[in-house]
């Protein structure tokens, strides 16, 4: 899905002053993003300096064992049939703060033409499913898209 200024203008038109305000201030909207956010908080009125800048909350991480990266407690979080793709969500869960494999690349790569039916599989600790899954949700949405002028 294509990002632009009216899917834009829906989604924060959707949220609440609060949850607007918070977007605006995160520091992760592209410049785009960032004027038509600036638009609806002026076609509402709202005083932004009433506001004071907000982080997002810190999430409580999941006690991690060296069980969780046991084969058995593995779940499939995405599979993909590039394998650039998946080594960039697992960039992102990186990022984030969980942990997570990519499984099967090497014999992806390997195979001609992708010819290897199963894809690439993105595996994490099902522990950390449930927050894994909302970060892939972001990255599909476009939310982590880079603006063209992004250097």
């Amino acid at each position: 899905m294509m990002i632009t200024r009216q899917s834009l203008a829906e989604h924060f038109g959707r949220l609440n002053d609060d949850e607007l305000v918070t977007e605006f201030q995160s520091g992760e909207l592209t410049e785009l993003a960032k004027e038509v956010a600036a638009a609806e908080i002026q076609s509402r009125s709202i005083d932004i300096s009433q506001y004071q800048a907000r982080l997002p909350e810190p999430r409580p991480e999941p006690e991690m064992d060296s069980e969780d990266l046991v084969p058995e407690n593995l779940v499939l979080l995405a599979r993909f049939y590039d394998v650039s793709s998946a080594y960039l969500l697992q960039s992102r869960l990186d990022a984030e703060g969980l942990p997570s494999i990519v499984a099967d690349a090497l014999s992806y790569q390997n195979v001609i033409g992708g010819a290897l039916g199963g894809g690439v599989r993105v595996l994490i600790p099902e522990s950390y499913l449930a927050r894994a899954a909302e970060i892939k949700s972001r990255i599909d949405s476009g939310t982590y898209t880079l603006d063209d002028n992004a250097g």
